[in-house]
C-alpha cells in the first residue's frame, strides 16, 4: 500500500529482508532505477531472482545480496518488512545504507512494539505517525 502512494521513479531502493522479492518487483515495476534485495535466507534470494526474472526484469536493474556481501553506495529508500527485534538490531546498518536525506519504510511491526522501534530510530529520522492496520504497523521516516 505504501508503494502505491509514493513516487519511487528513478530511485535506488534496498529491499532488506526481501523474502520472495515482491517489494523488489513492485518498486521496479513502479519505476525504481535499481533494487538491491537483501536476505539471510539463501532460498529467499533464489525465490527473489526467480520472481524478478519471471516478470521480465532485466538483471542490470537489480542485485541480490546477503547482509555479509552487501556492498552498495548510498541508496534513496530502505524498505524493511521484518520483525521489530531485527529492525532494532539493524538500526545502525539500515541507517548507514541511506543518503543523508534518504527515507526508510519499516513494516512487520506489531502495533504494541511501535514504541520500541520509534525510540531506536527517532535519533536519526524524522518519523511520521505510524500507520496501523489489523494489529500491524508501518513506520516511515526521513533521515535528519
Amino acid at each position: 500500500e505504501w508503494l502505491d502512494g509514493h513516487d519511487v521513479d528513478g530511485q535506488h531502493i534496498v529491499d532488506y529482508g526481501c523474502g520472495s522479492g515482491i517489494l523488489s518487483l513492485a518498486t521496479l515495476k513502479l519505476g525504481a532505477s535499481h533494487v538491491t534485495a537483501v536476505d539471510i535466507d539463501p532460498q529467499a534470494l533464489v525465490a527473489t531472482r526467480s520472481n524478478l526474472d519471471a516478470n521480465g526484469i532485466s538483471s542490470d536493474r537489480y542485485s541480490i545480496e546477503t547482509p555479509a556481501s552487501l556492498r552498495i553506495k548510498k541508496c534513496d529508500i530502505v524498505l524493511a518488512n521484518i520483525l521489530s527485534g531485527i529492525l532494532i538490531q539493524l538500526s545502525s546498518s539500515l541507517t548507514e545504507l541511506l543518503h543523508e536525506t534518504g527515507g526508510i519504510v519499516m513494516s512487520g511491526i506489531l502495533a504494541e512494539q511501535v514504541t520500541q522501534v520509534v525510540a531506536c530510530y527517532q535519533p536519526h529520522f524524522s518519523l511520521k505517525t505510524p500507520v496501523l492496520h489489523e494489529g500491524w504497523a508501518l513506520l516511515e521516516g526521513q533521515r535528519t
